[in-house]
């Protein structure tokens, strides 16, 4: 019999993505049946360029406002005949800790459903980590993308039977992305991609690298923060190197050709939470050269390859290294081997694996 099992989601931004991704995954294996739920608010104003397969099993729930998530779950999620409720826990449409765990609260007394939670930010704030207590008395398991989560999630006291690492899945892209020509000239090319907004840090990498006028670069990304904006328009125009900037929200086909025509992509988030990037499993599955801060976002990659890591805010120095063709050689064939390991295929079959587990022995 078919394991069955319902996905709570948000319906627009990486996290819907990565939902995506794992659903198609997992709809491969005959011993799954899966229903997604995807949380829709008008905050998600351009919902309409989502694209999902008819695959799929899903329901789409309109919210007011993110905030109000709690009651059209607590009366939409016991329809469904799945056994399994796995939530894909953001605080962006998750915002009230109170509310996310009545709803988990509320599952428990009148439903029989297993309570899976895929951790895509482990906060370090106080706040969030009462929350996280309170809501491992209510869940069979967290799941958190990287052993450094796991280690302070320990730390912290939660259950170590609660805690399950499983990778953020690295697609395998076949055929090749498309070139759409968003590089203009025979410069190298460089891609940093990512909401606009604080906590990016654009504009300190920026910073490094616009004085040399042998380089392209191109920032991508949907609006967030006007002064991050504001920031990056201001370089372009005492910049040396081609600087171009896509303020939008680009596509998972889009970024992929993007990212196929980059040289090297930069991520330079400067986030002190716990998380992962889906932006990086993008370029991983290309087997691109990568550049990273030293956020604890990338330590899955930096653990692996650690020459990846700019601990000095100094990209330029690492660019003109990564320039020399046995250097990129030798990174791609890391950064292969490390898309290899954290594919969706493995992401799939571990995440089932932790469903039958579960099944065996529910709380």
């Amino acid at each position: 019999m078919a394991i069955t099992v319902c996905f709570v989601s948000e319906a627009f931004g990486g996290i819907a993505d990565y939902t995506t991704f794992l659903l198609k995954g997992l709809n491969k294996n005959s011993l799954v049946k899966t229903h997604a739920i995807w949380l829709s608010s008008p905050q998600n104003c351009q919902e309409e360029k989502i694209s999902r397969t008819s695959s799929i099993d899903e329901t789409i729930l309109n919210l007011v406002t993110p905030s109000k998530f709690k009651d059209p779950l607590i009366e939409i999620i016991p329809q469904f005949p799945s056994k399994i409720i796995h939530f894909q826990y953001e605080t962006s449409f998750f915002p009230s800790h109170h509310h996310f765990l009545e709803l988990l609260a509320n599952l428990n007394l009148h439903t029989s459903k297993i309570i899976v939670i895929t951790l895509h930010s482990v906060k370090i704030d106080p706040s969030s980590i009462q929350m996280l207590k309170e809501c491992a008395k209510l869940v069979n398991t967290f799941i958190v993308h990287q052993e450094n989560a796991k280690a302070f999630l320990l730390s912290k006291g939660i259950d170590p039977r609660k805690i399950v690492v499983i990778p953020h899945g690295t697609p395998i892209i076949h055929p090749y992305p498309k070139k759409i020509g968003f590089f203009v000239t025979d410069s190298f090319k460089i891609a940093l991609v990512g909401f606009l907004r604080a906590g990016k840090t654009y504009h300190k990498a920026l910073s490094s690298i616009i004085c040399k006028p042998n380089l392209e670069i191109i920032v991508a990304g949907m609006i967030k923060d006007p002064t991050v904006f504001q920031q990056i328009k201001f370089l372009q125009r005492k910049a040396n190197a081609t600087l171009t900037l896509i303020p939008r929200y680009l596509t998972t086909s889009e970024l992929l050709a993007l990212i196929a025509e980059a040289d090297c992509i930069i991520l330079p988030y400067e986030q002190e939470y716990f998380s992962s990037s889906g932006i990086l499993h993008l370029a991983a599955s290309l087997h691109k050269p990568l550049l990273v801060s030293s956020s604890p976002k990338f330590k899955e990659l930096t653990c692996k390859i650690p020459f990846c890591e700019v601990t000095d805010g100094n990209y330029l120095r690492y660019i003109q290294t990564i320039q020399k063709p046995q250097v990129v050689d030798q990174m791609s064939k890391k950064i292969a081997t490390f898309a290899k390991e954290t594919s969706w295929i493995v992401v799939a079959k571990k995440t089932f694996e932790l469903y039958q587990k579960l099944l065996q022995s529910p709380k």
